[in-house]
């Protein structure tokens, strides 16, 4: 069972998908670390701020990285999944939640991203962990291509700590950290 670790939506319960299913969401240990080094590396001691952003998550899954950016005070999140059971949870989710206003769905592969309509200063990217090694590259770059990425994101990345990822150029990596079998990559994002 998955719950809001932080922000508005503190504590509430967020709809998970069956045990057995092949998308694995960030867990709440995680994602409070996650935000956190958001909030006191970054929005603390750099020109950046989670309060009032555009967010992305790609490779959404749950939604659970969204959701508790949009408990913590971004404007609004785009949640980019193409798998069908992702896209049910992520919507049963931000109906319980009351942030359908906030947040927009899009079923679509992240390879393959649609041109961006605002673009985003905070970027998760979680690619299936036994596809990651070139696909969150490849993801950035496609996303970078369309106008995803607001000038000095701030991108997210999670993987498995025991693979390489390779980062596509124009990425300066800011802050690294290390939860169990994930490796959290904080980049920013250059012109």
């Amino acid at each position: 069972m998955q719950y809001i670790v932080g922000g508005a939506f503190r504590g509430r319960r967020l709809v998970s998908l069956p045990a057995g299913t092949a998308i694995r969401p960030t867990t709440g240990r995680l994602r409070e670390t996650i935000f956190n080094v958001l909030v006191h590396r970054f929005q603390n001691n750099m020109n950046w701020t989670l309060s009032g952003a555009r967010v992305a998550d790609a490779f959404a899954g749950t939604g659970a990285m969204g959701f508790e950016a949009l408990s913590r005070g971004a404007a609004h999140v785009t949640f980019i999944d193409h798998a069908t059971a992702a896209q049910s949870v992520i919507r049963a989710n931000r109906h319980a939640l009351g942030v359908e206003a906030r947040s927009t769905i899009l079923v679509q592969d992240v390879l393959q991203p649609p041109a961006a309509i605002h673009a985003c200063t905070l970027i998760f990217l979680d690619s299936p962990y036994n596809d990651n090694d070139s696909m969150t590259a490849a993801a950035l770059a496609a996303l970078r291509a369309v106008g995803w990425l607001a000038h000095g994101a701030l991108c997210v990345i999670e993987h498995l700590a025991s693979r390489k990822i390779e980062l596509p150029a124009g990425f300066r990596l800011a802050n690294t950290r290390s939860y169990g079998k994930a490796n959290v990559l904080f980049l920013w994002a250059l012109d």
